[in-house]
C-alpha cells in the first residue's frame, strides 16, 4: 500500500475516472453538491478519507469527488491510496456506504438485485435466526449480514445460484407473486441444503398448485394465497411457520387435513 498528498487537478481527475470499472452508477446530485462546494471554497481538503487505487490503478473509491473535480473546474488536494488489493472492495466505505447489491453489481453478477436478496434469506434461515425465537413479540432477532458474507455464500455455489434464480422467477410467476422471487429462491436453497430433489418437487408444488403428490401442501399454498388477497397480511415469519410445516410433513409423508397453528409455538425446523 502507498499513500501520497495529492493535489488533483481536473485533468488527472479524469485520467484515474479512465480506470474506473469497478464503482456502482455515478449519482449527478452528489457531484453536484461536491463540485459547487469546491467552486465556493467550502470543500474540506485532509478528512482523511483518500481516493483509492489497486495494484492496477483502477479506481475503488472516489468517482463522486473526482468527477466533482472536474466538474468545478478546481484542482483539490486529497490524500490518494494506491497499491491496494481489489478484494477489499466489498469491506470499504464510503460517503454512501456500498449497498450488497453495490457489490455484485461492481463485480459483475448477473441477476444482482433477486440474487443478492435471496441469499440474504438463505443466510438468515440457515442461521437458525428463526429458532427457538417465539413467533410473537420482540424475541425474533434480526440477522445483520456484511456484504463480504453474501459475496462469499455466492462464489461458494455460482452455478447454483443463477440456475435456481432462472427456477425462483419461473415458480414466482407460477404463484402470482404470492411470494417474491427472492423468498423463494431463499427458501428453495434453504431446503436443498436437506434434500436436493424433494427441494424442487416441494416448490414446483407449491408454487404451482399441479402435480400435487402431498395435500399438505394444497393447504400451505392456500393459506398463502388467502393472505395475499387479504387486507391484513401476516408477515413473512408466520407465512414461513406453514410452508415449513408443509415441508416437514412432505418429508416424512404425512398428510393432515389442516395446519395447526400455535403463535406461541417455537418455529418448525426444517428437517
Amino acid at each position: 500500500m502507498k499513500v501520497d498528498l495529492v493535489k488533483v487537478s481536473p485533468v488527472e481527475a479524469a485520467e484515474m475516472l479512465k480506470f474506473n470499472t469497478m464503482n456502482r452508477n455515478l449519482k449527478k446530485d452528489v457531484v453536484n453538491l461536491y463540485a459547487e462546494e469546491m467552486r465556493l471554497g467550502k470543500w474540506k481538503e485532509r478528512t482523511g478519507e483518500p481516493i483509492k487505487l489497486n495494484l492496477k490503478g483502477e479506481l475503488l473509491d472516489g468517482q463522486h469527488r473526482l468527477a466533482a473535480v472536474i466538474k468545478s473546474g478546481v484542482s483539490i488536494e486529497f490524500m490518494v491510496v494506491s497499491e491496494l488489493d481489489s478484494d477489499i472492495l466489498p469491506v470499504l466505505d464510503t460517503g454512501r456506504n456500498r449497498s450488497a447489491n453495490d457489490i455484485f453489481v461492481i463485480n459483475s453478477i448477473k441477476n444482482s438485485s433477486s440474487i443478492c436478496a435471496g441469499v440474504r434469506t438463505y443466510i438468515t434461515l440457515n442461521s437458525g435466526i428463526y429458532s427457538p425465537g417465539k413467533s410473537s413479540g420482540s424475541t425474533k432477532q434480526k440477522l445483520s449480514t456484511t456484504n463480504s458474507e453474501l459475496l462469499k455464500a455466492y462464489k461458494n455455489n455460482v452455478d447454483f445460484w443463477q440456475n435456481s434464480h432462472n427456477f425462483s422467477i419461473h415458480m414466482y410467476k407460477a404463484f402470482n407473486g404470492v411470494l417474491s422471487g427472492s423468498q423463494i429462491l431463499g427458501i428453495y436453497a434453504h431446503l436443498y441444503d436437506i434434500d436436493k430433489v424433494m427441494a424442487k418437487d416441494f416448490i414446483y408444488q407449491l408454487c404451482t398448485g399441479t402435480e400435487i403428490t402431498n395435500k399438505t401442501i394444497l393447504i400451505a399454498r392456500n393459506v398463502l394465497i388467502k393472505n395475499k388477497l387479504s387486507v391484513k397480511k401476516m408477515t413473512i415469519y408466520y407465512q414461513l411457520i406453514y410452508i415449513f410445516k408443509a415441508w416437514n410433513y412432505f418429508r416424512n409423508g404425512l398428510e393432515v387435513k389442516f395446519i395447526r397453528f400455535d403463535p406461541d409455538a417455537e418455529f418448525p425446523k426444517p428437517i
